[in-house]
């Protein structure tokens, strides 16, 4: 239960991060697979 809560807010903070990674390089919306 405590992770899936967890999980979110980490993958709310991974959105932010590649929305504003996203603003200096489109293509890298997700950096982690690369």
């Amino acid at each position: 239960m405590y992770q899936c809560i967890i999980g979110a807010k980490m993958i709310k903070l991974e959105i932010r991060n590649d929305a504003s990674a996203g603003l200096a390089k489109p293509e890298g919306a997700n950096p982690d697979t690369s």
